[in-house]
């Protein structure tokens, strides 16, 4: 069997060090007993190996638990020279979420780096109540270890979020052919959607959120669409519609 390549090969090469700094900084900044916050979305998966084999524009999602929560992480010292950029007046709040975006750099290139409040979703994504402990990895680059230890959302539970979300909706209701998220959840359908193990997981996860009809509806139009969105190449179990079926 093919060796799986790592995941910082599908990071851009001027951003890798950028990356990894930045990992290993929140790494620092992270509570390890008592998460202060998680990450999320694709960045969360790809190091854990769920996708991969393209490159996009990564970013950087942290989850908190509330407004607090971020205020707190921005009164942390950080690294001298670590620049962060704010490019948001403080908090945007939405309907269910909210966000600040900045940008992180610790060199000449520049990382988006979100931080994020979403209405219940850090119960739901707290790694602590399936006891798992934070991904723990050392990376060895241009002749230096980067040391990484962080919490990171289960993928089956990124999976279900990216499915279920409004943005999600709208890119299936647009036949928006530029959506990452569309892209992500093809690559671990292709990947995984022959697993016992994988439908059971996400079936629970949606129960979990109150998503299971919502998750069911998204799957069948992305089935339905996705070789008018250019993803005919995208070869898919024979099963996949019946395992939909059975959501």
């Amino acid at each position: 069997m093919k060796e799986r390549e790592h995941w910082l090969s599908f990071i851009d090469v001027k951003r890798r060090q950028n990356l990894l700094l930045i990992l290993e900084e929140l790494s620092s900044l992270l509570d390890k007993k008592n998460p202060n916050f998680i990450i999320i979305g694709a960045m969360s998966i790809l190091i854990q190996g769920f996708i991969g084999g393209y490159k996009v524009l990564w970013d950087v999602d942290l989850l908190f638990r509330n407004s607090d929560g971020i205020m707190d992480f921005r009164k942390k010292e950080k690294s001298k020279n670590l620049r962060i950029v704010e490019l948001d007046d403080g908090i945007v709040q939405n309907k269910n979420i909210g966000s600040l975006h900045t940008v992180w750099s610790f060199s000449t290139t520049w990382f988006n780096v979100d931080y994020i409040i979403k209405s219940n979703l850090f119960d739901f994504y707290n790694p602590l109540k399936r006891r798992k402990e934070p991904h723990n990895e050392t990376v060895r680059f241009q002749n230096r270890d980067y040391h990484i230890i962080l919490f990171l959302a289960d993928p089956l539970d990124v999976f279900v979020e990216k499915i279920v979300s409004p943005r999600m909706e709208k890119e299936l209701n647009l036949r928006d052919d530029f959506g990452v998220d569309i892209r992500h959840c093809l690559h671990m359908l292709k990947r995984f959607g022959e697993e016992e193990w994988f439908w059971r997981s996400i079936k629970m996860s949606a129960i979990e959120i109150n998503r299971k009809v919502r998750l069911k509806k998204h799957l069948v139009q992305l089935i339905e669409i996705k070789d008018e969105l250019g993803y005919a190449d995208t070869k898919l179990p024979d099963s996949i519609q019946e395992r939909i079926n059975q959501l």
